[in-house]
């Protein structure tokens, strides 16, 4: 991709967002909350792919990626009033079909076109189907990174700010109770992501955040989560007993092997 292409799509995508906003009373808090990740991650997928020594053209597919990559989430929450698929639509398909009928890719090669759409498409997948081609692999492995990173910093943000400005979206209106399933539990010591219909409560949905970990795939992430600490700051938030201290001590083993650090050690 070429600097002027990825101009393009960022006007185009101005363009479009604006188009929702004041819609609906809490656009900013909602609209503005997509807007401003979708931004952001296209910033950090940037620095995942300058840390592993991408080449121009690669890093400017890669910010294109990242500030793509929740475009259907726009009109999702204006058709739904949710950002939940499982009570609307799978917003990485959906957005997918959005730039299919949208002129925001029209002048791009079809051969980074493609790259686009399975990155968009399967973004949001458990996990990353096997069939794409070693190319789209390797983006959505930096595009689910970048990701996880930017979502990290709104939950943390959230959870530090929640009772001065709570928002129900970004908890998906599940129960604030001390309530902490054992399927949850579970599938961390399994070494699993938790699924998001196996949620009981908003301490179920933290220990999901927390499992994230387990699908890493790039050293830099795991050294950026740890400098900024949001684990701890999950953790924090959570219930004290011995369940959640051994929870939280496996992932961050976890976190601290995938940054390959010794363990313990800080990053400057």
């Amino acid at each position: 991709m070429k600097q002027e292409q990825l101009n393009d799509i960022k006007l185009k995508f101005t363009e479009y967002v604006r188009a929702f906003k004041y819609r609906v009373p809490d656009w900013k808090k909602n609209i503005g909350l997509k807007e401003i990740h979708s931004w952001k991650v296209s910033k950090e997928i940037t620095t995942l792919g300058l840390s592993i020594g991408l080449d121009r053209d690669d890093l400017l597919l890669a910010e294109a990626i990242g500030l793509l990559h929740d475009i259907g989430r726009f009109e999702q929450y204006i058709k739904y009033s949710t950002f939940s698929d499982a009570d609307s639509v799978n917003h990485g398909e959906f957005g997918a079909e959005i730039l299919e009928r949208s002129s925001i890719l029209n002048f791009i090669e079809s051969r980074d076109r493609h790259i686009i759409f399975d990155c968009i498409s399967h973004h949001n997948a458990l996990t990353v189907p096997s069939h794409l081609c070693e190319r789209s692999i390797f983006f959505l492995s930096l595009l689910r990174d970048a990701d996880k990173l930017d979502i990290y910093r709104v939950v943390t943000e959230h959870y530090q700010n929640r009772e001065v400005a709570g928002n129900k979206v970004v908890e998906r209106d599940l129960e604030d109770s001390e309530h902490i399933s054992d399927s949850a539990i579970n599938s961390i010591f399994s070494h699993n992501a938790i699924k998001y219909n196996e949620l009981c409560s908003l301490n179920d949905f933290k220990l999901l955040q927390l499992s994230w970990v387990f699908d890493i795939n790039h050293d830099k992430t795991a050294q950026l989560i740890l400098q900024r600490e949001y684990l701890q700051m999950i953790r924090a938030t959570l219930p004290n007993n011995q369940r959640i201290d051994s929870a939280f001590s496996y992932v961050y083993s976890i976190l601290e092997s995938k940054s390959k650090l010794e363990p313990g050690r800080s990053i400057a």
